[in-house]
């Protein structure tokens, strides 16, 4: 990842699909490459490395284990190059319909499937392969044919912050339209979906329209909302139907299809991730806030707006946080043992620990101390104890629509059955409640806990928790006080007495 100011832009990752609905594969033993893979996971995802010595076509791949693709004069690929030389650089060939042809720069042959049957031949997105044939991967092809082809399918999770390398500005929803004109991605409207459909990406507000190519937020995908990916040293461009490029045009810098048929400055973006933004109430219900000044308090009857709104960035590895505020300071623990807003940087007594406590949280300062609320409002680091006065809710905002992808995939539904192995999403819509969540489907159906503590889906609305244990990733506890945790089959149980990788969900 690379960093900006205040965010971290995201590596390009992706997979590679075949004309049979296969990923492009980097096994672990031996470092072979095949084109196997059912699902995106990591053994699937390529790294996308841009070398612009002689062009921006001409890229390496790096696999999972840090390995780069190679093709030797004979046709042979694999993953073995622990530093790329010569036969690891291929040349892109994006065509129309947004697949890609990779080209070996060394021997001008095209990466593709050693051998096809024919009953996967017929379909380029669609169907799947009879039979127990074998698929391997060569670079041997002199001309390019439908096995030569490849889908790009983005490996990071789809709900992003979408940054203007020209304006450098965020996108946010503003009325019918998205513009770019937030320095820091804060609150909901700056929440951007990318929706994956028939190798062509759409991209989608925070209230789930799609952008059309005139700037205009539609309800339906249709042939207007679907772009193909390029990409530019780290950067990506979104191609529309007619050659020309999604762009932030005007004075308002609103995304639409720009005049350009050549990618320009306006035309390129990145990807941030979207961290967790949240309100904080006290144990009163006051409102935890910045508006009166450096100190952070809580009043009551105040509005959810930015001045209330913080972003919880999880340090990885100890699953410490930081609290920022929109104007991109810290919460810091001063002398006094009060809380203002007056970090400027990462220290000591910016970083927090947070307990789960049910529907309540406890925040812990680097001094072992908890925060508490005093009578007057005021936020301080006073007691070593947890009471009442030490509990706050939290309450999270800018995801009022959630992916869920776990260790084997994303979580989808299947009838009013949940599977957790699925290479599409399902895009739930959250419902706060006294510190809890439920969890509806497009469906209309609800997450609930079944018979041998199944999740499914029911009519009635059960309450969920959440809790923020690593970058990115949230826990899940049940009703029934055990975490929600899925395994490889697909099946989705609330079992596991304490949060693991299988009960880590990236949101």
């Amino acid at each position: 990842m690379a960093k900006g100011k205040s965010q971290t832009f995201l590596d390009i990752q992706f997979g590679l699909i075949s004309m049979q609905k296969h990923y492009l594969t980097a096994e672990t033993f031996g470092f072979s490459v095949n084109a196997k893979g059912a699902n995106l996971k990591p053994k699937q995802t390529w790294t996308l490395e841009q070398d612009n010595r002689d062009g921006d076509t001409k890229v390496f791949l790096r696999s999972h284990l840090g390995r780069y693709l190679t093709a030797d004069r004979d046709g042979k690929v694999i993953a073995e190059a622990e530093t790329p030389d010569a036969e690891s650089r291929f040349i892109v060939l994006p065509q129309a319909d947004g697949r890609w042809a990779l080209k070996s720069e060394a021997h001008g042959r095209f990466l593709g499937l050693k051998h096809a049957s024919a009953s996967g031949a017929v379909a380029v997105f669609g169907g799947h392969v009879e039979g127990k044939e074998e698929i391997e991967v060569c670079c041997f092809a002199q001309s390019v044919l439908e096995p030569e082809l490849w889908v790009v399918h983005l490996a990071m999770h789809p709900q992003v912050c979408l940054y203007s390398t020209g304006r450098r500005q965020y996108a946010r929803l503003n009325d019918d339209q998205l513009t770019f004109d937030r320095n820091i991605p804060w609150g909901v409207s700056c929440l951007i979906m990318l929706d994956f459909q028939d190798g062509r990406y759409s991209l989608k507000a925070c209230d789930n329209r799609y952008v059309r190519k005139d700037g205009r937020l539609v309800n339906q995908s249709e042939s207007g909302t679907k772009y193909v990916l390029e990409f530019k040293a780290g950067s990506m461009a979104f191609k529309a139907e007619d050659g020309k490029y999604l762009s932030a045009v005007g004075p308002s810098g609103t995304l639409q299809v720009g005049k350009n048929s050549k990618a320009g400055k306006d035309d390129f973006f990145l990807l941030t991730e979207s961290h967790p933004q949240v309100v904080i109430l006290s144990y009163d219900g006051r409102v935890v806030t910045t508006c009166q000044g450096i100190d952070i308090t809580s009043l009551l009857g105040k509005e959810e707006k930015d001045e209330e709104t913080f972003q919880l960035e999880m340090e990885k590895g100890s699953g410490k946080v930081v609290l920022r505020t929109m104007h991109g300071s810290f919460w810091i623990i001063v002398k006094s043992s009060r809380v203002q807003s007056t970090g400027r940087m990462r220290m000591v007594d910016s970083y927090f620990d947070i307990e789960w406590r049910g529907r309540r949280i406890a925040i812990k300062a680097s001094t072992g101390k908890y925060l508490s609320t005093l009578k007057n409002g005021q936020i301080c680091s006073t007691n070593f104890e947890i009471g009442k006065s030490e509990e706050f809710i939290l309450k999270l905002i800018n995801r009022p629509i959630v992916v869920l992808r776990g260790e084997y995939g994303f979580i989808a539904c299947r009838a009013d059955a949940l599977d957790c192995n699925r290479s599409s999403y399902e895009v739930f819509r959250l419902d706060f409640q006294d510190g809890a969540y439920t969890i509806q489907a497009s469906n209309g159906k609800f997450w609930s806990i079944g018979p041998e503590n199944v999740v499914g889906l029911a009519s009635g609305a059960t309450p969920f928790l959440f809790e923020f244990i690593a970058l990115s990733r949230i826990a899940i506890r049940a009703p029934n006080g055990k975490y929600v945790q899925g395994d490889q089959a697909g099946l989705l149980t609330a079992k596991a007495d304490c949060a693991g990788h299988t009960s880590f969900w990236e949101y």
